[in-house]
This record gives structure tokens, C-alpha cells and sequence, in this order.
């Protein structure tokens, strides 16, 4: 008898802030490095609801420094429709953050939420 071996496809990830200089980036390099080890293969991203090309706030890449993670070379990017169409999860810093990934993609409703909501 022939075993089929399930494949899993990648899973998307969507972190939001306002700004992404603070928060999301921490949280996508915070996210990424967890499921690097616990996850089939993800991918994690990060954008905001501001401007582009601004880099990570100082004390972000501090403190992620202080947990052997880089900011150094981020820069702050718009979330778009095809971020948040392709995004299995979206992740929001605030309520807000998620109003506006479902404004852009009504579909994501279903799978967008807080990081509060999300830890409960």
C-alpha cells in the first residue's frame, strides 16, 4: 500500500501597526524566529497604515537586539489589498490595524485579529 505523504502549504502571516517602525516589526521578526523551529515553512511579514522607507524606531532595534534579532535594515512599507488578500493570518497591533486590513479585503475578517485576541 502507498502512503501519500500530506504536503502543507506555506503559511502567510500579516503583522500591522500604525507606523511599522515599532511594534509589527518587532513582531514579525519576534514571530518569524518562533515559528522557524515550530512551524512548517511561514512566511512573516510586516507593514503599516503610514508611509514607507522610515526605518525601525531605536529602541526597537535595541531591544531586539538584546534578543539576537536585526532591525538594522528595515524599512517601514504600506500594507496593500494583495498583502492582506494573501495573508493566511493578520495579525493587528490594535483594533484599528485589523479595521483597515478588512476595509482593504473584506474577506479577511475570518482571519484577522489583535494580538490581544489572539493570546486569549
Amino acid at each position: 500500500m502507498a502512503r501519500h505523504l500530506s504536503t502543507i502549504r506555506r503559511i502567510d502571516v500579516l503583522v500591522l501597526c500604525t507606523g511599522n517602525q515599532c511594534r509589527s516589526p518587532m513582531g514579525e521578526v519576534l514571530l518569524r524566529e518562533r515559528l522557524a523551529t515550530r512551524a512548517p515553512e511561514a512566511r512573516v511579514s510586516s507593514a503599516g497604515l503610514l508611509n514607507e522607507g522610515a526605518v525601525a524606531s531605536a529602541g526597537s532595534v535595541r531591544a531586539m537586539g538584546k534578543r539576537g534579532l536585526d532591525l538594522a535594515d528595515h524599512r517601514s512599507r504600506r500594507v496593500t489589498n494583495d498583502d492582506v488578500a494573501r495573508a493566511d493570518l493578520v495579525i493587528g497591533m490594535a483594533r484599528e490595524h485589523v479595521r483597515e486590513a478588512v476595509v482593504l479585503e473584506p474577506g479577511a475578517l475570518e482571519r484577522s485579529f489583535t494580538l490581544r485576541e489572539l493570546v486569549r
